[in-house]
């Protein structure tokens, strides 16, 4: 997680998430990376990655099980 609080902008909080994506295109095993984040925006990030639908790769024309990183930045308004 980092904050940014520079002159003239809104306080942002960013979360790294590392997720599986499972052959069938839903998404599992959601883990935070360092250093950890609010739990409310840990649950947030938590119950949006879930949600998610992707085509998983395809090795040797079979779906296939990857592990994938995402920033997901928070900004207040």
């Amino acid at each position: 997680m980092s904050t940014s609080r520079g002159l003239g902008h809104q306080p942002r909080i960013s979360v790294a998430a590392e997720y599986t994506l499972e052959p069938d295109g839903s998404i599992s095993q959601v883990r935070f990376l360092e250093p950890r984040a609010p739990v409310l925006f840990e649950e947030a990030v938590r119950n949006a990655v879930l949600q998610w639908r992707s085509e998983p790769p395809l090795i040797r024309g079979k779906a296939t099980r990857i592990c994938l990183h995402q920033r997901l930045d928070f900004e207040a308004r």
